[in-house]
This record gives structure tokens, C-alpha cells and sequence, in this order.
């Protein structure tokens, strides 16, 4: 590392102390990570010169001699990240304070003849011409798709694929001028729940998220393996049933044709449950939790059919990796606690019982709006961009 990259690299570890340490001194910062008070000094006015960090004033109740020391807060007004998020049903875009607050969401409702990239890059610079007086760090693209930035390369996405490939040199060739980060959508809930959650970071989790596919990401020591690109694990393809229904992937039995909300109709007709939904067009988890709300035998035997598979996939996951947690998030909590006493009930006797048994199995406890806060997060914690 040369003496350029020397200096941005501690410039952006004391611009994230101070994010994630609200009020912290120059003396604790150059405390924390053995820097020089020389060199924190000179960075921490560069960052305020620059607009990234303020000077909040004296630190109360000090006992320090000499110069009185101040609290350092990140500048909330003159830099942010637009965040992006395309998804099946909408197209939701927002900023991103160097804090991470989330502000000015716009959503836009989406049907099949507007999912493309084109309308979405539309949208994008419609939004981004409406902001003033604010600089924009970098704009973060969140995806439905398992993503090879490197190699402009969608392998998988519930999405057109070719469309998602085309999106992602269209908007590098758009946005030419901006910093640009593409993310998988399951990682970025993933590392929300994390961040924002009541989890330890030591805790090990499987995260995963059920609509149309599934999507998972394990967090080890708490770190994602694979970062936010969605490589590293692709559940809604793992094969519970070799000579099952065949997947466009080329596979057989992947778990996303059994337990996806696009197969919830034909799931039904399996169980006998089709008739109590023949009036509901489309069928999505939210119907079938509603009838089990009411205790329709139908809508609980459709749960437990999808909750028998799912657990089947996810105790082979952890035999692989084990953890402490296994947090469910997407459309699929609309399925309610019977879903998960059913997932608990199902991976008896399935894996390795000893880590089978120790992990716990929740629902994710923030809302769907966190995959904005969550690519912000991300961005500042694994991104040089100061």
C-alpha cells in the first residue's frame, strides 16, 4: 500500500468511527486505532473541509488537560447515496444520508411491460434530477439476481436474465459519472437484519428470503460470506427432490418450484386445498395466511406441505455450515407462526441433529424497507468512498 492509499484508508476508518460512534473525540479515534493525534487531526479537518463530518462541540465532563476535547458527528446535509430498488412488483428509490437514515422514497408500481432496465434508468435519472445542494457518493443498485459485478454476468434471477445482464452495462454506461455498486437483494435484508437486529456479531445466522425464489446468505462472525453479491449460496436451486418438477436452471426439484410463491397454486392442487383459493387470482402467501388465520384446513395443510420442504432444504443447510440462527424473511412471514412450528417440527431427524437442534428458527424482524438501509450499510462499511 502506498503512502496515497495509506492515508484514504485511514481517512475512511476515522470517518466510519465516527459514524458508528456518534460524538467520539479525536483522542478516542486516534486511541482506537493507535493513530498519531498529528494524523487524526489532519484527516478530521479534512473530512470537515470536505463536508463529510461536523464539530459538534466540547465533550462534557472531561478531565482532559490542554486543548478541551470536541464530539465529532457525520455531516446528515451534503453528501448521500441514492439507493435503487428493482423488485418483481415495484421499483422503489431513495436516499441515503452518510448515517444511513433512508429519506424522499419514491415507489413505483411496476407491471410486465415496464420491468426493464430502461424504465428503471429512466426513473433513476428522473429522481437524481430533482436533488439539489447535495453531492451523491455513489448510486446503489439492488437486485434480484446473484451478481458477477466483474464479469457484467447475471448467472440467476427470478427476473429476466438477459434483461438484467443489459441493465448492468446500460447503467455503468448512464451513470458514467457516478460511483456505481450492484447488490443482491437477499444479501442487503440479510445485512440489515444483521446490523439493525438484536443479534450479537458473533452470532452465526442463515438468512433467508422466500417470494417467487429463494434466496439465502450465511453471516459468519459477522461478516456475509460472499459480501452483497449473492455468489456464494443459492438455495432456491438446491434440489430436494432429483426427479421432481424440472427448473429453468436446468436441475430437477429445485426448492424455489416447491415452496416459491409462483408454485402456491399447484402446491394446492397437491394437497387437495385448490378449491377454498379458486377465487383468489393471483395466489400469494398473504391469501394462505389469512385462511390459516381462520384455521381452514385446506390453507393449513398447503403450510404444512411447503413448510415440510422447506425444512427438508434448510436442515441439509446447516448440517453444511452450522448456525444459531435461521431468520426467514420475505412475503413468506405472511404464512404466520404456524409456518415456522411446522419448520421447527419438519427438520426433526433431518441433517445433523446436533446442529439441527441448536439453531433457532425466527422471522426476520425488520420491515421490507430495510433492504434500502441495508445497501447503504453495506456500501459505507466495505466501500472507500470518501
Amino acid at each position: 500500500m502506498n503512502q496515497l492509499d495509506m492515508k484514504e484508508s485511514n481517512k475512511q476508518n476515522i470517518f466510519s468511527a465516527i459514524r458508528l460512534t456518534p460524538g467520539i473525540s479525536r483522542a478516542q479515534i486516534a486511541k482506537k486505532y493507535r493513530y498519531s493525534k498529528t494524523t487524526v487531526s489532519i484527516l478530521v479537518e479534512e473530512l470537515i473541509s470536505q463536508g463529510y463530518v461536523t464539530d459538534g462541540g466540547l465533550v462534557q465532563e472531561t478531565t482532559h488537560s490542554g486543548r478541551k476535547p470536541t464530539r465529532l458527528f457525520i455531516d446528515q446535509t451534503k453528501h448521500c447515496l441514492v439507493i435503487v430498488n428493482w423488485t418483481e412488483r415495484m421499483l422503489v428509490i431513495s436516499r441515503a444520508d452518510l448515517s444511513g437514515n433512508i429519506s424522499d422514497i419514491e415507489r413505483v408500481p411496476l407491471n410486465n411491460s415496464e420491468a426493464n432496465g430502461k424504465f428503471v434508468i429512466k426513473n433513476v435519472q428522473e429522481y437524481i434530477q430533482k436533488m439539489h445542494m447535495v453531492t451523491i457518493c455513489t448510486i446503489c443498485f439492488i437486485l434480484p439476481a446473484i451478481i458477477d459485478e466483474s464479469l457484467e454476468e447475471i448467472s440467476s434471477s427470478i427476473l429476466n436474465k438477459a434483461e438484467m445482464q443489459s441493465f448492468i452495462k446500460d447503467a455503468k454506461t448512464v451513470f458514467h459519472g457516478y460511483r456505481i455498486a450492484f447488490y443482491n437483494d437477499t444479501a442487503c435484508l440479510a445485512y440489515a437484519e444483521q446490523q439493525l437486529g438484536k443479534y450479537d456479531a458473533s452470532d452465526s445466522c442463515l438468512y433467508v428470503n422466500i417470494n417467487s425464489g429463494i434466496g439465502a446468505v450465511y453471516i459468519i462472525g459477522g461478516k456475509m460470506l460472499g459480501g452483497a453479491s449473492g455468489r456464494t449460496t443459492q438455495l432456491g436451486h438446491f434440489s430436494i427432490d432429483r426427479n421432481g418438477y424440472s427448473c429453468e436452471c436446468g436441475g430437477h426439484g429445485c426448492l424455489e418450484k416447491c415452496v416459491g410463491e409462483k408454485v402456491l397454486r399447484r402446491r394446492a392442487e397437491e394437497c387437495g386445498a385448490s378449491h377454498i383459493f379458486e377465487h383468489v387470482e393471483p395466489l400469494r402467501f398473504c391469501d394462505v395466511g389469512e385462511m390459516a388465520k381462520r384455521e381452514n384446513p385446506g390453507a393449513l395443510k398447503l403450510i404444512e406441505l411447503l413448510a415440510d420442504d422447506l425444512g427438508f432444504a434448510l436442515a441439509n443447510m446447516i448440517t453444511v455450515i452450522a448456525v444459531k440462527y435461521v431468520i426467514l424473511g420475505g412475503y413468506a412471514r405472511n404464512l404466520g407462526d404456524y409456518f415456522l412450528e411446522c419448520i421447527r417440527r419438519s427438520v426433526e431427524g433431518v441433517g445433523y441433529q446436533p446442529f439441527v437442534q441448536d439453531a433457532t428458527f425466527v422471522y426476520a424482524q425488520q420491515n421490507e424497507d430495510c433492504i434500502l438501509k441495508g445497501a447503504a450499510l453495506y456500501y459505507m462499511d466495505h466501500c472507500y468512498f470518501i
